[in-house]
């Protein structure tokens, strides 16, 4: 998310892009458009509305994007497509290349014509940010809050009936 935030921030809809360009990834990898939506919608959702856009407009872009990325490469669908008519995978990937990135290209030019129309917050674009979000965030820099299990070995992780409990949310 950060490397794509640092690609496309400095452009009107740039996260609209950036939707359409996370998801478009992870469902090539994940062969299935409804994991994608599953598991980023959560993600991207809430970043969306916060950037200003619509209800429908978020749920529709993140739903439209999570089944782009079904074209490419090592996309699972087109494999077993290849298998069960005896066609060769690398020509369906081949085909499905220009009509994959013309579908992405799309989605994304939909996102920023409707994002020039309400004036988003923009992020200068920088080669720093973008390199270091290419290689994740050092350690010690996360700020996330996040629940977990409480692992303290004297006993007291646990409520005094021996069963666990959660420990209140704190710095990862």
């Amino acid at each position: 998310m950060r490397f794509f935030r640092a690609l496309f921030g400095w452009m009107p809809g740039g996260v609209a892009v950036l939707v359409a360009a996370v998801c478009a990834l992870f469902t090539t990898f994940t062969g299935g458009s409804g994991v994608t939506i599953m598991a980023l919608g959560g993600l991207l959702y809430p970043i969306l509305r916060n950037e200003g856009y619509s209800e429908r407009f978020s749920l529709g872009l993140v739903t439209a994007s999570g089944s782009l990325g079904l074209l490419f490469p090592p996309s699972l669908p087109v494999i077993l497509y290849s298998i069960v008519a005896n066609v060769p995978a690398d020509s369906l990937y081949i085909a499905g290349l220009v009509p994959g990135l013309l579908l992405v290209v799309i989605v994304a030019l939909y996102g920023i014509r409707s994002a020039a129309s309400r004036r988003p917050t923009r992020q200068a674009f920088s080669i720093r940010e973008a390199l270091v979000g290419r290689r994740g965030a050092p350690s010690g820099s996360c700020r996330c809050r996040c629940w977990s299990w409480s692992h303290v070995r004297d006993g007291s992780d646990d409520d005094g009936r021996g069963r666990r409990r959660w420990r209140s949310p704190t710095r990862c």
